[in-house]
């Protein structure tokens, strides 16, 4: 997660730990969401949740998992998964602390640069794009943890697949190249030149080698992706039928996030045709 350094610190807010959790950040959110205009309505938010879709960072805090790769069970309509989900749509709905409006500015990135929220959920690809536009003249960031929650404690990095296609006249050349792509290599080089690796080594020589504005270090800015293991997670796009369920998991939650309906009875509603649609796949 991004937050920023300098709304924490006039808030009176301590930097978070690496073990904060779901609920400290909760109430974090709940001191930094102001009314500046005195119109009865929040303009500043404590929290943009980031990447509200259906394979969140916050709802694997809470222990959620949305597909068994092993199994191939979804876990949708358990407990873990709709606790997870309505934790996040009360501090949208409920508290109004977190929301995901961007306020015109374009994207949430833009939003969260002009002081719209305290913390932000992101990812790595964030890391060169704040210090492209300079972000640090106008106030302090850093990148954080994101918090502890029933779950494990996760640093999730979004990549890019390299494979070879079925079918290529040229089989043997195409997977040497991709072992090579993935070699160390090839990931050190990919790194000198800031472009995203393929590997969490190779992400964490990128991140060592980028050029930081002045008074800002590795620690700071990029903790999370320098300190914590990497945990093997296999996606759930590798569960046949999940594409096509994940459909029906994205409709549902939507209309939780909106306000429309509790969790548990929208997941419920959803559970024969996601569970129907996972068996067709096998």
């Amino acid at each position: 997660m991004m937050i920023n350094v300098s709304m924490f610190e006039g808030a009176g807010l301590s930097f978070p730990k690496p073990d904060w959790t779901l609920q400290e950040m909760a109430q974090a959110a709940r001191v930094l969401t102001r009314d500046t205009d005195g119109d009865g309505q929040p303009d500043v938010f404590g929290l943009n949740p980031g990447f509200i879709d259906i394979e969140e960072p916050l709802f694997m805090a809470h222990g959620a998992h949305l597909v068994d790769p092993a199994t191939g069970r979804t876990d949708v309509h358990t407990p873990a998964y709709t606790d997870a989900v309505q934790f996040v749509a009360d501090l949208i709905n409920v508290e109004r602390i977190a929301t995901t409006n961007t306020f015109g500015a374009g994207n949430r990135r833009m939003a969260f640069i002009a002081g719209r929220y305290g913390i932000t959920g992101e990812w790595q690809s964030a890391l060169n794009w704040f210090i492209a536009q300079k972000t640090h003249e106008t106030f302090d960031w850093a990148m954080v943890y994101w918090p502890v929650g029933r779950g494990p404690q996760t640093t999730l990095g979004w990549g890019h697949t390299v494979a070879a296609i079925k079918g290529t006249p040229h089989p043997e050349e195409a997977i040497r190249f991709v072992l090579f792509w993935a070699d160390w290599e090839a990931e050190s080089r990919l790194a000198a030149s800031g472009v995203y690796p393929q590997t969490f080594r190779g992400l964490q020589t990128m991140v060592r080698r980028m050029d930081l504005p002045s008074g800002y270090t590795p620690q700071q800015v990029m903790g999370p992706l320098l300190e914590l293991p990497p945990r093997t997670f296999v996606p759930p796009f590798e569960v046949p039928g999940y594409v096509d369920a994940r459909v029906e998991i994205r409709n549902a939650l939507t209309s939780v996030i909106q306000g429309r309906m509790p969790a548990r009875q929208a997941f419920e509603e959803v559970k024969g045709r996601v569970d129907a649609l996972l068996s067709a796949g096998k």
